[in-house]
């Protein structure tokens, strides 16, 4: 059995702002959800829709057994956003969008089970 290979204690994903100033000084490319070309206009980088893929599903991830409060009130705010924005769409949210299955060592926007 191959064990899955850990991230080093220390290590750091990007910020946003260092992925646009890779992405202006032509280090990068990056696709990126269409809120972000919207919420975070540069006047140095162009957005383009990709048109010809299907629609993407965004989730929040974390550690299934997190009992945080900054999480669960983090999770809390990305379901009710999430309402929000199907809702102005037209869509009618539904329980099963915000909710997760359990089944594997993370959770897709679920606020129930070992979060309070």
């Amino acid at each position: 059995m191959t064990e899955t290979p850990q991230p080093a204690a220390d290590a750091r994903l990007p910020s946003m702002d260092e992925i646009f100033t890779l992405i202006e000084l032509g280090k990068i490319v990056a696709i990126v959800p269409a809120s972000v070309a919207h919420r975070c206009p540069r006047a140095e980088i162009a957005y383009r829709p990709l048109t010809d893929q299907p629609p993407a599903t965004l989730a929040v991830a974390w550690p299934q057994e997190s009992h945080s409060p900054a999480v669960a009130a983090f999770v809390r705010a990305a379901g009710a956003v999430a309402a929000a924005d199907q809702r102005s769409r037209g869509a009618n949210p539904d329980a099963s969008s915000i909710s997760g299955s359990g089944m594997a060592s993370t959770s897709t926007l679920s606020v129930s089970g070992p979060l309070r």
